[in-house]
């Protein structure tokens, strides 16, 4: 459902709720998140709300769309063939977004899609960024790329996950160990060369 076209004032309102809203579920999830709480962190009378949303879903709904169009446009950029540096760098940009956006992605795994457009949606998202990923992988020429795909996944959801609504992992030491195991285990390379061997290939 698109939003009808709104003045200033109005759009202002709206996105102080979403962007209350992505606050409210990346702590609480989805199920637990209710309007209620969504007004109160905006600052808003609950009227404020239902004059720009229907429902629940119809916030997700829009919330999901800002989200997926943020993470599909940052894995297009996956910095494919590049050293350890970029890709650490685009781990960094992901987490801004995981921060902005995650409670979106992890509400995504909760949610029944009850609502014909919202689970139509949700597939061609997930589809979209399943491609991708599946590409990523499959760049290495070995391996199950679906199954990796799936890894790389719970990498870039999970790691983010535990750092910003667990508090359970330092940011900085959760993107290097993410960059070294994606470089590692999934893309087969090892930035490591042992002095010997260096040697060894110089002869």
């Amino acid at each position: 459902m698109r939003p009808r076209p709104l003045r200033p004032r109005g759009q202002r309102t709206r996105e102080a709720l979403l962007d209350a809203a992505a606050a409210v579920l990346l702590q609480r999830g989805y199920h637990e998140t209710r309007v209620d709480d969504v007004v109160a962190a905006a600052g808003f009378a609950r009227g404020s709300f239902y004059r720009h949303f229907d429902t629940k879903d119809h916030l997700f709904y829009a919330l999901a769309e800002q989200a997926a169009a943020r993470m599909v446009e940052l894995l297009a950029a996956y910095p494919e063939g590049v050293g350890p540096v970029e890709l650490r760098r685009w781990l960094e940009q992901w987490f801004d977004a995981y921060r902005a956006n995650g409670g979106v992605l992890s509400a995504w795994q909760e949610i029944d899609y009850d609502e014909p457009d919202l689970r139509e949606y949700a597939i061609a998202i997930a589809a979209t960024v399943f491609d991708r990923l599946t590409r990523i992988v499959n760049s290495r020429h070995f391996g199950d790329a679906t199954v990796d795909a799936i890894g790389l996944l719970s990498i870039i959801e999970g790691v983010p996950y535990s750092v910003l609504v667990r508090d359970a992992l330092d940011e900085r030491v959760a993107i290097d160990a993410s960059s070294v195991l994606i470089r590692r285990a999934l893309l087969g390379i090892d930035d490591r060369r042992p002095k010997a061997a260096a040697a060894a290939g110089d002869d």
